[in-house]
């Protein structure tokens, strides 16, 4: 539990340490209906399901990921005390393994640069002095680690070598490894496009995975990670049957972005409304993991790609659309999701640069993502709006979602219910701009308020302090969302 004090202390009000308080219609708020009857047998969330993404290259700089490094440390625990960092985008591709002083980057095949990928030039070394460290940061903040590797310029020995430190080092922190990132656009900058598919894919992946495998016979693996092409999923799945000695597989995993930074749906009034997409995602994903016998991961999105878009990712809409969406694949039986963020540097190499730096007048530089949910500026560490919106999705991490039917009236209002031992947890998100709800409700706790001045406010509140309703209503005004505790529902027969 979480008292007031320790609230307080922790900093958690806004991004810029305001306290806000929701505008509120002078209006009768629109009175919506909701029943608990359903399923109680939903997916298990697990407990550390909320996680962060991070490019490869912040391991150039091995006192990042450091227990040393307290800001950091503290904001990864105070996000979740148990989550999931992966390491791995598209600088993961340009990486090489400097296990001595003496080792030399292996040759690269020249290639031309393409806009939205990182330069082909690009080049740093990973050194055991980085994985030490990151070793000491898992252990301080309590977190696993899933680690990614370099098939884009990458050869399977050299990925041996440094599997092998990296599992030897982390022990029980490691997930999993991932060979490559967005595999499915390779064949825009790293592979023939007439030539590369799922098998070609697969034909190098297995030649990597095994080479590990000689010399870490316990290594776990997620694949494909995948940009947008989910059809690679259902393909592999096919495919898994015929492979003779499969390497282990923990997941299959995908990524996911809203859109782009000019996409019109990247706006504060549209990133909000509810699309089929995450759902129907949900089901091709699922349905090949359950074909291969394994779990499910969105390992790298947020809001709008290539760094995020100013006024949107970097905005409270982006922390109500983070908690939405969290709450949607805990829903859909996802195992974690990685929300993609990280220091200005590595996030712009990954793409060339960001596009949303084009978006702002001179006068105001952010040399730092837009979308990242934790922001690193000058040896500063402060959570944006979107950290606020994972850490209220978080508070179902270790629950069993259920069946909750909302009545919006054709509102953009959305409700998630999960089972505890201490009682039905119950969000509901009023992404409505201009109107209030109201839902009648027996005897409750308030557990948490997400809440923030305007959709475009750079400001986001997450208000943690618990207290007692007795039998009555319980109103959620626009643009905010709050979880509640109920008592032991029990399930229709």
């Amino acid at each position: 539990m979480i008292d007031r004090r320790n609230f307080l202390n922790a900093g958690i009000l806004t991004a810029a340490g305001a306290l806000i308080v929701p505008a509120r219609a002078a209006e009768t708020p629109a009175t919506l209906s909701l029943s608990l009857n359903g399923s109680a047998q939903g997916p298990l969330v697990p407990r550390d399901f909320v996680g962060l993404s991070y490019e490869t290259q912040q391991l150039e700089t091995p006192d990042f990921f450091n227990a040393r490094n307290r800001p950091l440390v503290r904001a990864f625990r105070d996000l979740t005390p148990a989550g999931i960092l992966r390491i791995g985008g598209n600088t993961s591709e340009f990486s090489w393994w400097k296990e001595r002083p003496g080792d030399k980057q292996p040759p690269r095949i020249e290639r031309p640069i393409k806009p939205g990928q990182p330069r082909p030039d690009l080049s740093y070394a990973v050194t055991p002095a980085a994985i030490d460290a990151l070793k000491g940061f898992l252990d301080a903040t309590g977190w696993r680690c899933i680690y990614g590797l370099n098939l884009g310029n990458g050869v399977p020995h050299d990925m041996a070598r440094e599997a092998a430190y990296v599992q030897r080092r982390l022990g029980k922190r490691l997930v999993a490894f991932v060979i490559g990132n967005e595999v499915d656009v390779f064949s825009s900058h790293l592979r023939d496009p007439k030539t590369w598919g799922p098998d070609t894919y697969l034909a190098e992946w297995l030649a990597a995975a095994h080479a590990i495998t000689a010399v870490s016979p316990d290594a776990r693996f997620i694949l494909p990670d995948v940009a947008y092409k989910l059809d690679w999923l259902p393909a592999i799945a096919d495919r898994w049957a015929t492979i003779k000695n499969p390497p282990r597989i923990e997941a299959l995993s995908h990524h996911f972005y809203k859109g782009g930074p000019n996409d019109p749906r990247i706006k504060p009034d549209r990133l909000l409304l509810r699309s089929t997409r995450e759902a129907q995602e949900g089901k091709v994903t699922s349905d090949a993991a359950r074909k291969m016998g394994v779990a499910y991961r969105m390992t790298e999105g947020n809001t709008a790609y290539h760094g995020g878009k100013p006024g949107v990712s970097d905005s409270y809409v982006a922390a109500l659309w983070a908690a939405d969406y969290m709450l949607q694949l805990m829903s859909l039986g996802y195992s974690s999701v990685n929300l993609h963020g990280g220091a200005g540097p590595a996030v712009a190499n990954s793409v060339g640069g960001l596009a949303g730096e084009k978006m702002l007048p001179d006068a105001q530089p952010r040399p730092r993502p837009f979308y990242t949910p934790i922001g690193n500026m000058d040896g500063q560490v402060q959570p944006q709006p979107v950290y606020w919106g994972m850490k209220f999705a978080g508070l179902f991490s270790g629950a069993r979602m259920r069946t909750v039917q909302l009545d919006a009236q054709g509102l953009n209002v959305v409700a998630y219910a999960a089972d505890t031992a201490q009682g039905t947890l119950l969000a509901i998100l009023n992404k409505e701009v201009s109107t209030d709800v109201r839902l009648p409700l027996p005897r409750h706790q308030s557990v948490a308020t997400l809440s923030g001045p305007s959709l475009d406010s750079r400001e986001a509140r997450l208000d943690l302090t618990s207290r007692s309703v007795p039998a009555a209503t319980v109103d959620i005004a626009r643009s905010s969302a709050t979880i509640l505790r109920l008592g032991k529902v029990v399930a229709a027969d």
